[in-house]
């Protein structure tokens, strides 16, 4: 647990601590799991989708809110494990440009981790907004995107205690995190 903790309050004491390296080694794949099952059990039970959880934007793809309530709660763990590999691809794609090497199942462990703690942290407060204001734009979007700049910088932080980055690559890897979070989620996600 305290590996966890450090990966977002303490990134550079978590690589160098031997929990953190075993979760980046072997098991970080699981907070990906957690993460998007947890997800799944509470939009089959709890979400209201047109009440005060209703999603910000229409459905995609043109689908019913009733279909695509369905879809999320079944196929929650799916899009999370396809949403966090292809963060993994492409902040891989990006290291190699720039000469640096990681392995791909090594990074999406490191971002099951580091995308884990701040997740944990927010859903209180989620709830908390969905009690009180409702899902309210307003409301959940800044919260939400203070939580990917920790999540992403969290991330990058660890990424260059394990491969000396310049402040350059740590800002862009981190850009590259949340915009692509961003733009599958605005895809995909409500």
């Amino acid at each position: 647990m305290q590996a966890i903790y450090q990966s977002v309050f303490a990134p550079r004491k978590f690589w160098a601590s031997r929990a953190g390296k075993a979760a980046v080694n072997r098991y970080g794949w699981l907070f990906i799991v957690l993460r998007w099952v947890y997800y799944s059990i509470v939009f089959a039970v709890f979400r209201d989708y047109s009440g005060s959880w209703k999603p910000f934007a229409p459905p995609p793809l043109g689908l019913s809110l009733r279909v695509y309530g369905s879809l999320q709660s079944y196929l929650s763990p799916l899009f999370g494990f396809f949403l966090m590999s292809c963060l993994a691809a492409s902040l891989w794609g990006y290291l190699r440009l720039r000469n640096r090497h990681i392995s791909l199942f090594k990074l999406l462990n490191l971002l099951g981790i580091a995308f884990f703690l701040p997740f944990v942290i927010l859903q209180p407060l989620d709830i908390l907004a969905i009690v009180t204001v409702g899902w309210a734009s307003q409301l959940i979007i800044p919260l939400h995107s203070v939580v990917l700049i920790w999540e992403s910088l969290a991330a990058m932080l660890i990424v260059h205690e394990m491969l000396p980055l310049n402040r350059g690559d740590i800002i862009a890897g981190s850009v590259l995190l949340m915009g692509l979070w961003i733009a599958v989620c605005a895809a995909l996600w409500r």
